[in-house]
């Protein structure tokens, strides 16, 4: 197991409401596998749309989107993600531990 630090960041916008779901998800994913995080929450605003957001929540593993093939948007957006269970606003537990191995 990598005992290294992961720098976990999550991208969101105000009233995002997979925010808390998804922080869930990451401190679950990350005490299951045993890794050590630092866990940021920025909140992005009109006049700062961060480099790498492509919707809310977006989350960044050592700056590296959770989805290789997640396209950054423009504006203020919520995002979803193909989940086992459908669309959700949430990405899935096992997308987020494959992203923290």
């Amino acid at each position: 197991m990598d005992s290294a630090v992961k720098r976990v960041e999550v991208l969101f916008i105000e009233g995002c409401p997979s925010l808390h779901e998804t922080i869930a998800r990451i401190r679950s994913a990350a005490s299951a596998l045993g890794v050590t995080i630092e866990l940021l929450e920025t909140e992005v605003t009109r006049g700062a749309i961060a480099d790498g957001f492509c919707g809310s929540p977006t989350i960044l593993v050592n700056g590296m989107d959770l989805e290789k093939d997640a396209h950054p948007v423009e504006s203020l957006c919520c995002r979803t993600y193909h989940t086992e269970s459908g669309v959700q606003g949430a990405p899935s537990l096992d997308l987020i531990t494959r992203a923290l191995r």
